[in-house]
């Protein structure tokens, strides 16, 4: 640790009048923020710097109102060396404790301290996970056999290591996602099936030694507990849990967030001791024998650990294609990349609709070459199929209140699935009775299932439903998606 290394904190301090007036008005200067902090906490502000057990931070604000609002805003920095890093940190939080406590809005805009820990936490967390990766490969490999990628892995990661000529089947474990390692040596699962263990168990009768070695053989098991308890001082459940938090701490330094000193050490004494087992254990890989049994089931836990997600996402996508293809029947038989353009073109669904759905099927395209897929396009996949499930909802909103509209702006639910069928162009197939209910539920106060935005319904009665009265037309613009409400 470089005892020159300079540290930089910076927030940006704001106060609105509108949330708080009496704060507005009172710390309305830079030396008013400051007699503020002294008068709340430990802390001494002089000669641009700020005195907290009896060490020294260079210190600076500027104040300044936000133009043509009512707000003000105070930049604040502060800077410390190395060897102030411990008092440094709990002076910061005394700042913050009072910005907090007075009711100011705090942004940081530069905090060196989670950086250095985050470097120093990110060194150790590569370390751990480079070590469980040669693990399982090696593990893999030695004990299952190589053939395991071929015969085992998904199509789409077989088809995508067949594109590539020179490709390693070794390098797909690299792929896996650091929280998927953990569950393929942590979480239970069976070599047989259920069935298998209630026909056993009902083969003996009640008076019966029942072996309870040959029962308990079938029951689930991870991997950690059939392979290498006997080798090491730690048992699987404790160890998963140690990894499910060093994930956490993982996702907290991989995604910038606050690190903390508390964190960084947590981090430390989970890599301290998962480190030594994982060793151990490496080192007595040569003692584990598997029968084919274990192979096949080994293999089949790796596949479907790494694609079960997927497929269920990719199965939602076919069912919106699905959708999407039903608005207009006719074109059905269109790439639908096209489809996608002429709906757009004959104002069928609006463009930001058909762009996103363009875009969902382009990330699907990237996933499936991926063959192993990385977290972070897994997590956008599940966000893309959610906003996409939304935007086709919409169209069935606009669709759902010209025939509520057509129908007088009273009516019930029967008659409003018969005024859909009679009006709609789409192709209707089996839900499509609940996108209508949805349509409707959704944007009503009066059920659970309001999603709080546009309120344009009103149940009169058990499946009777009309359209509220004297609704602000800008909203209902919005609603029906009117060129109007975007200008």
């Amino acid at each position: 640790m470089n005892s020159d290394e300079i540290f930089t904190t910076e927030y940006l301090v704001v106060i609105d009048q509108k949330t708080s007036k009496a704060l507005y008005n009172l710390v309305d200067s830079s030396s008013m923020l400051n007699k503020m902090l002294q008068n709340e906490s430990p802390i001494k502000i002089q000669n641009n710097q700020v005195i907290f057990n009896k060490d020294k931070f260079k210190y600076h604000v500027i104040h300044g109102v936000v133009p043509e609002k009512t707000q003000r805003y105070f930049y604040v920095t502060i800077k410390a060396k190395t060897t102030e890093l411990v008092s440094y940190s709990k002076a910061l939080k005394e700042m913050r404790t009072v910005f907090k406590n007075q009711g100011f809005i705090v942004e940081t805009l530069q905090d060196d301290i989670s950086f250095f820990y985050s470097k120093r936490a990110y060194s150790m967390i590569h370390e751990i996970e480079s070590l469980m990766r040669k693990f399982i490969t090696f593990f893999m490999i030695t004990k299952v056999g190589k053939d395991w990628v071929s015969n085992n892995l998904p199509k789409n990661v077989k088809d995508s290591i067949a594109k590539a000529k020179n490709r390693n089947y070794a390098s797909e474990l690299q792929k896996i996602d650091f929280k998927d390692l953990g569950p393929i040596l942590f979480d239970d699962y069976q070599n047989d099936s259920n069935a298998r263990l209630h026909k056993e168990i009902e083969s003996y009768k009640d008076n019966e030694n029942v072996p309870i070695k040959q029962l308990k053989a079938l029951m689930p098991k991870s991997n950690w507990t059939r392979f290498f308890n006997k080798h090491v001082n730690i048992e699987g459940p404790s160890l998963k849990k140690k990894w499910e938090r060093l994930y956490e701490l993982r996702n907290v330094v991989a995604h910038t967030s606050s690190l903390n000193s508390t964190q960084f050490e947590e981090i430390h004494e989970l890599v301290e001791e998962l480190k030594p087992e994982l060793e151990k254990a490496f080192a007595n890989l040569e003692e584990v024998k598997l029968n084919n049994s274990d192979r096949l089931a080994i293999s089949e836990k790796i596949a479907t650990t790494l694609d079960v997600k997927v497929g269920d996402y990719f199965n939602e996508i076919a069912l919106l294609q699905e959708e999407i293809k039903a608005i207009d029947p006719s074109q059905k038989e269109l790439p639908l990349t096209e489809l996608v353009k002429s709906l757009i073109d004959s104002n069928r669904i609006e463009k930001s609709t058909g762009l996103k759905v363009q875009k969902l099927i382009q990330l699907k395209d990237s996933v499936s070459f991926e063959g192993i897929p990385s977290n972070e396009n897994i997590v956008e996949l599940a966000n893309r199929i959610n906003d996409v499930q939304k935007q086709i909802q919409k169209t069935w909103s606009k669709e759902v209140f010209l025939a509520i509209e057509e129908l007088g702006g009273y009516s019930t639910l029967e008659d409003v699935y018969k005024q859909v069928e009679s009006q709609t162009q789409r192709h209707l197939f089996g839900s499509w009775k609940t996108s209508v209910r949805r349509a409707i539920y959704s944007n009503s106060s009066d059920v659970e299932l309001f999603n709080g935005k546009y309120d344009i319904y009103k149940q009169v009665s058990k499946g009777v439903w009309m359209i509220r009265k004297n609704i602000a037309p800008k909203m209902l613009d919005e609603f029906l998606g009117s060129k109007n409400a975007e200008s």
